[in-house]
């Protein structure tokens, strides 16, 4: 799978890029851009990699991506499945930080937008009301020209400056670094998506970027800031919160669908990084 570093081109009528993108499913390519952007999602729901951070999205997540981050939404194998009907819709906006001329976000008046700028570095996940009046306004501009649409983005900067419903998602030292470094990203993102609910094996994800197992070992925690095994682990507790919220499915055949070979080792590490229990999870969410 190539890597892609998207060129943004704003059209010719506008200083900054809003579209709705509607596909069949989102495929899992990892890419980052120079440009800020806002990504909405209307319908699908998978796996989101928002530089070292891993969780489940669904519609109506809204996230707020600083340049240079890279990142990847892969839809469930559900829609991947389904044919070429559109399954996946998204809004995106992207903007760079010289869109309204290189003084703008230097004026007094955007100080504090500054700051949340600074922040979208590491990746928002935007939610509550602030959620839903930055949406409504996406789902506007769509229609909008001009002054009109500008306006509304110059809103959606008013409501990111004053919020606090927001969560960092990835840790400090996400940005990409190189094309090269993209590129093997890509393959070894690529080959736990497939495999994270099989057996992951170091051995063979470190001959995919051709290294050996412990240089392998010692770039992967260089770039995400955790090892490798952590991340599969990370991956597969991830899948198993979404397949605990979807029906009455026992533990045991969670830990089976999300990679684990007994439950016993499933609880484990399902408390080590959640803080709690598969069931009390599923209650305190049920509640």
């Amino acid at each position: 799978m190539k890597p892609i570093i998207y060129k943004v081109s704003p059209a010719s009528e506008s200083s900054f890029n809003i579209r709705e993108v509607r596909l069949p499913y989102f495929d899992a390519t990892w890419h980052f851009h120079e440009e800020f952007e806002l990504v909405l999602i209307r319908q699908s729901s998978g796996k989101r990699l928002i530089g070292n951070h891993i969780s489940n999205y669904e519609p109506g997540n809204l996230c707020f991506l600083g340049p240079g981050l890279p990142h990847l939404y892969r839809c469930d194998e559900t829609y991947c499945k389904a044919g070429e009907n559109t399954n996946a819709v998204s809004i995106v906006i992207q903007f760079s930080e010289q869109f309204l001329g290189e003084p703008f976000f230097n004026t007094p008046e955007m100080e504090i937008t500054r700051r949340i700028m600074e922040k979208a570095l590491l990746g928002l996940h935007i939610y509550g009301d602030s959620r839903n009046l930055i949406a409504t306004k996406m789902v506007e501009m769509l229609d909008l020209r001009g002054l009109e649409k500008l306006i509304h983005l110059l809103s959606i900067f008013n409501i990111l400056t004053h919020t606090k419903e927001y969560v960092a998602l990835s840790k400090p030292g996400s940005i990409a670094n190189s094309i090269k470094d993209t590129e093997r990203m890509n393959v070894i993102y690529d080959y736990v998506l497939q495999n994270y609910r099989k057996t992951v094996s170091l051995k063979e994800v470190a001959k995919r970027v051709n290294m050996s197992t412990s240089a392998f070992s010692r770039y992967f925690k260089l770039r995400t800031k955790k090892n490798f095994l952590l991340f599969v682990t990370e991956m597969r507790i991830s899948h198993s919160c979404k397949l605990l919220l979807e029906g009455d499915v026992t533990i045991a055949l969670i830990s089976v669908k999300s990679g684990f070979n007994n439950v016993s080792n499933f609880n484990r590490h399902f408390k080590l990084i959640t803080g709690t229990s598969p069931l009390k999870y599923k209650q305190e969410c049920n509640d």
